[in-house]
């Protein structure tokens, strides 16, 4: 019969920069001590824990996929992707564009551990951002390249899951072809005035 409390023996409480508690962990492997954290809640922790004894049991466990204290930092993995930009093959357009995106997230998700984003989070920045003016376009291209980031984080070993898997991504117009009407083509036409109206008149 395991012990009462057993899983809380590895479970510590600590405060963050902000005086606010988050939750460490700490589990002996080959020997050694580690630490892996911060955890929001002691729940989390326990998670972390309970899961990481199972894959110690069963010898798939690897510390190495995190850093020495935990999850790596949002802005340390953007700006890791950042760095390598320069020898992506992307054009100097797409890498201006991505630099500016990961820049605005590094400051909006400060002190941020990827493990902690939540889909609520993604849901108040999309109303902060509605809030603020930014057009449609740039929202969804601002988040998309945030779920690009995790998606790296996922196929590197530091998450499990993307938290966009249960985010609603905003909705752009596709736009459409309109035509002139007879009267907005005749007013168009007295604007141009010669010999330019003649170019826009198909009927020439």
């Amino acid at each position: 019969m395991a012990r009462k409390g057993r899983a809380d023996r590895g479970l510590l409480q600590r405060k963050d920069a902000q005086d606010k508690p988050v939750w460490y962990v700490r589990l002996s492997h080959n020997g050694r001590e580690r630490w892996f954290g911060s955890f929001p809640t002691k729940t989390k922790a326990r998670e972390f824990y309970e899961r990481a004894k199972v894959e110690q049991k069963e010898g798939r466990f690897f510390p190495k996929r995190f850093h020495q204290n935990g999850c790596p930092l949002v802005k340390t993995w953007i700006q890791d992707y950042l760095d390598t930009l320069p020898t992506s093959g992307k054009t100097p357009k797409t890498q201006k564009e991505e630099q500016r995106y990961g820049k605005w997230w590094m400051k909006q998700l400060a002190g941020k551990r990827l493990l902690h984003i939540t889909a609520a989070d993604l849901g108040q920045v999309k109303r902060q951002m509605i809030g603020q003016g930014y057009a449609p376009e740039t929202i969804k291209h601002c988040l998309k390249f945030l779920r690009h980031a995790l998606n790296l984080a996922i196929r590197d070993g530091h998450l499990e899951k993307n938290p966009f898997a249960q985010f609603t991504m905003p909705k752009t117009n596709q736009g459409q072809t309109r035509f002139l009407t007879v009267k907005e083509e005749k007013i168009l036409l007295e604007k141009l005035g010669p010999p330019y109206a003649q170019w826009a008149d198909w009927r020439f």
